[in-house]
């Protein structure tokens, strides 16, 4: 059953129940349904986690208080010797979720709901909904045998809910035979599963103005960096439940970069020109680049770093702490974008005018970097902001803020092929390492309120694209935790936390 040790789906071997392909619509929250019913079901079944400080008393919120007829049941003993209360709400008006016709949620008429406080703040729920309430009183017992055998304090409940706003990825019917568990993956990294919590609820407490502009996740040591739009840069470790280094810059960065070893990292700014490292420990500014305000890579040399200049491009070498003299080269547009091939010491190179470069890199016997190609595929201002080499560095892939995903010869530029993207405008982009996959939120074609709030999960090679509402306004950041498989998507001041490890 669902309980065990385990906060997920896993269900009975016979595989009764399957995720409901209508999931993506319920505020992306998983939602179990009878695979007989698959077309048409009409029952829910779900687990999620809620604020208590957000409802009554009772447990359950004022909406079903006012809107539904309540009765107590008898209490249940969980695995862990909990008390999981139980109650039923019936007759209730669900005409709020009606939209064009259609409920746009699990929840019906009546409804069987189970939970388990966690600790004062928060407290797990199971529900079970349908219209007919006789069919809930033949299925009430799945519900019933799952609270007996849960436990809030396995490792697995815990690190699910680490997942804030309820967010998961719910773009498909899951795999046969897998379970929408975020939490084994959590638990597995050596993130501390109160950490991703502690992140949202420190962010919520500022003041909107605020709020994050960009962020940066080192996978080496698990730090985390938050750059918010008063200048302020947070260093947090992971690792640690509710560790968090204030450092403050000349004013709102708008690219974070770490080295690969997580020892420095690199801050960028619109008005400011300049890049300054720091060092990750200290908190402390120990180099200055003048005149560069472009994103920065790292090379197979862990002390040489390209990055983008006033002049074009340049090379850093952290041991001297300055740019080299004479690395400089000119390319076609202020930079936007940058990869960088280990193995063939290749850069590619996007610009704000539109257009795609393929650089090489030599160190012998002094650093330099020469153009191998250019195009301007996209139409100026059009910036591109994500590049990324694949096929043992043979192509590169570049996507700009409007329109599809391209494929290049590396040698040539000549284009290959071009993947479909939903989003009509994207406003900040990350390529998933070690995966063909590209992560990007913006909003859909034909909004016109250009609201970061979508993000899109595309597959390289076979081109299938999963899009997910994130509901609220975004602020055009992004970053890939790998450890848990999971997105976390940057608002003015919280964050969205989705696990997207059944995007395929």
């Amino acid at each position: 059953m669902i309980g065990q040790t385990q906060c997920d789906f896993s269900f009975t071997a016979n595989g009764d129940w399957a995720l409901d392909p209508m999931s993506e619509t319920y505020a992306n929250i998983p939602v179990l349904v009878p695979k007989s019913e698959i077309a048409g079901p009409r029952v829910f079944l779900s687990i999620n986690r809620f604020w208590r400080d957000d409802k009554s008393p009772g447990g359950w919120s004022a909406a079903t208080e006012d809107n539904c007829q309540l009765a107590t049941k008898d209490v249940i003993q969980t695995r862990d010797g909990k008390e999981a209360k139980v109650f039923l709400a019936s007759n209730c008006d669900v005409s709020a979720n009606m939209q064009n016709g259609q409920l746009k949620s699990p929840f019906r008429g009546h409804t069987l709901y189970g939970y388990v406080v966690v600790n004062d703040d928060e407290a797990d729920f199971f529900y079970l909904s349908s219209a007919d309430p006789a069919l809930l009183r033949r299925q009430e017992g799945v519900l019933l045998s799952a609270l007996r055998t849960y436990s809030t304090d396995s490792p697995a409940c815990i690190a699910r809910r680490t997942a804030v706003n309820k967010l998961e990825f719910t773009g498909g019917r899951a795999p046969s035979g897998q379970s929408e568990d975020m939490g084994s993956r959590a638990s597995a990294s050596r993130i501390d599963p109160q950490f991703i919590r502690n992140l949202n609820k420190q962010l919520s407490s500022i003041k909107a103005r605020d709020g994050v502009r960009t962020m940066a996740f080192d996978t080496r040591n698990d730090l985390f960096l938050v750059g918010r739009e008063s200048g302020a840069i947070d260093i947090w470790d992971g690792k640690q439940a509710n560790a968090r280094t204030e450092v403050k810059a000349p004013e709102a960065p708008v690219r974070l970069t770490f080295s690969s070893d997580g020892r420095v990292f690199f801050s960028n700014y619109h008005a400011h020109d300049a890049t300054h490292v720091w060092d990750t420990a200290s908190g402390a500014i120990i180099h200055t680049i003048e005149r560069s305000r472009g994103p920065v890579v790292q090379t197979s040399d862990p002390n040489l770093f390209v990055l983008g200049t006033d002049n074009g491009l340049g090379i850093f070498d952290l041991t001297r702490g300055e740019l080299l003299p004479g690395a400089f080269r000119q390319v076609g547009g202020v930079v936007t974008a940058i990869a960088y091939d280990a193995p063939t010491d290749q850069l590619g190179i996007g610009t704000a005018s539109g257009g795609v470069e393929v650089w090489k890199l030599t160190k012998s016997p002094t650093p330099a970097l020469k153009r191998v190609a250019a195009a301007v595929p996209y139409a100026m201002g059009n910036w591109v902001l994500g590049v990324q080499f694949f096929n043992k560095g043979q192509s590169l892939y570049s996507l700009p803020q409007r329109g599809n995903l391209d494929e290049w010869s590396a040698g040539t530029l000549e284009r290959l092929r071009s993947r479909d993207v939903s989003l009509g405008f994207v406003g900040a982009t990350v390529f998933i390492p070690g995966e063909a996959r590209l992560a990007m939120v913006g909003f859909r074609k034909g909004d016109t309120q250009g609201f970061d709030n979508f993000l899109e999960i595309l597959h390289l090679e076979s081109g299938s694209r999963n899009l997910i509402d994130l509901k609220e306004k975004g602020s055009g950041s992004i970053v890939y935790l790998p450890s848990m498989s999971t997105i976390i998507s940057g608002k003015r001041a919280s964050i969205s936390v989705v696990d997207i490890s059944k995007a395929r």
